[in-house]
């Protein structure tokens, strides 16, 4: 029978590309193309494929494709091809994105049957478990979610209390990374200091003003693997009033949508590509303190306390912050329930502020010492702690007078607590 040969130079668009991309090259890490040809052909066809837009990166050498043959009987065939550390190049075709070009030599071997009147061929692709290193072109719109929370340590052990921050005591920056090639537009959502003591517990952080809403357009990369920050130093938001409840937290919850206005201008992106924000609250301790609560918990856990006549508590206090302290132990059991308070309500500021030295530091230069008288739990209180497991102990601070102080991480409390106890003689 007679050979019959043919050319056919077909652009196909890439299969599983976003509508909304229209891609200039695609860097491929790993991956596969699958080549699927199904035809009606009655004749054994030999098929010669190559890809012109599709090279090897470090060669840009094409991409070598097995022979492909069709029979009679298996009219569909298809080959995998790997595109591991391959370039892709996608061309606009009139309104169709993302087309391959394809090179297709076609050898049909004549044999016995009939030629048909018209025969049919039909050529699809398919990217599989597409890894890839960067993207060049219109790269369209899409939308990221951000989610971060900054830890606040100084208020840790808080359990209550307010600040009045004196003028520029405090502040947050953000800085925020952008490596993605293309307009980044930030629309923070949720930007809130939380405390899990004081009321109220959220309060939501205004950057640039009340009626401002909080919108960032990023700064963005020119050159491929680049980085842009931006930095946000906030002068007209409410971060004063929402830290004065010594929040433990800031939460952040933002939608990043990436190409805002799809303008068709080129872009970039790779597999390294991100968006980092990161917070940094400025905290100068300085202004007024009001019922600022910490505390700490003890083990508590006597044995043989039947057997005692007495007990005696002593407590030594060591005052390093210039705030006037009230001091109280709770007793508590396994349950956390309240057994018994070592002082009587409502408590006084016994402890004195620290001794502190002139403007503009206002550092501490002597803390004050404090030795409570002691306290004797006679047999009727020691019942009372019978099952107590743990004391907690609760400082309240608050300045005095009316007056501003700085508080510095040097600042300290220091209480030493004492027992001495009595046993109860039993003579035969």
């Amino acid at each position: 029978g007679v050979n019959y040969t043919y050319l056919f130079t077909p652009d196909i668009p890439l299969a599983g590309a976003s509508a909304t991309q229209q891609l200039d090259s695609v860097y491929v890490k790993s991956g596969s193309l699958r080549v699927q040809i199904n035809s009606n052909f009655n004749k054994t066809t030999s098929l010669n494929l190559k890809i012109p837009s599709l090279i090897r990166r470090t060669t840009r050498q094409l991409v070598t494709i097995p022979q492909m043959t069709l029979t009679p009987t298996t009219s569909g065939n298809f080959v995998d091809i790997d595109i591991s550390d391959c370039i892709l190049i996608l061309k606009p075709i009139g309104n169709t994105k993302n087309n391959l070009h394809f090179d297709l030599g076609m050898t049909l071997q004549g044999n016995t049957n009939p030629t048909l009147s018209n025969y049919s061929l039909n050529l699809d692709t398919q990217i599989l478990n597409l890894k890839f290193t960067a993207l060049y072109g219109k790269l369209g719109n899409f939308t990221m979610n951000l989610n971060n929370s900054l830890d606040i340590g100084i208020f840790n052990k808080s359990i209550g209390g307010a600040f009045q921050f004196g003028s520029g005591a405090v502040g947050l920056k953000l800085n925020i990374d952008n490596s993605f090639g293309m307009p980044v537009q930030l629309n923070i959502k949720n930007l809130t200091s939380h405390s899990d003591a004081a009321t109220p517990q959220d309060i939501a952080i205004n950057l640039f003003g009340s009626n401002n809403p909080n919108i960032i357009n990023l700064e963005v990369p020119t050159i491929f693997g680049g980085n842009k920050t931006t930095t946000i130093s906030t002068t007209n938001s409410n971060i004063q009033e929402a830290l004065s409840t010594s929040p433990n937290r800031i939460y952040f919850n933002a939608d990043a949508s990436i190409n805002p206005l799809n303008n068709g201008n080129l872009n970039f992106v790779s597999d390294q590509s991100k968006i980092n924000v990161n917070m940094d609250v400025q905290m100068k301790l300085y202004g007024g303190i009001t019922n600022f609560a910490i505390q700490d918990t003890l083990n508590f856990n006597y044995k043989n306390i039947d057997q005692l006549e007495n007990m005696t508590f002593r407590l030594n206090t060591t005052n390093g912050f210039p705030l006037a302290v009230k001091l109280q132990l709770y007793f508590i059991d396994d349950y956390y329930r309240v057994l018994d308070t070592m002082f009587p309500e409502p408590l006084d500021y016994i402890i004195k502020p620290a001794v502190i030295g002139p403007s503009p530091d206002y550092k501490v230069t002597s803390p004050t010492e404090y030795q409570f008288p002691d306290i004797v739990y006679n047999s009727t209180r020691i019942e009372n702690i019978k099952t107590a497991r743990k004391i907690i102990l609760k400082a309240t601070m608050n300045t005095i007078n009316n007056s501003f102080v700085k508080i510095y991480d040097t600042n300290y409390i220091n209480i030493q607590l004492s027992l001495k106890t009595k046993m109860k003689i039993q003579s035969n």
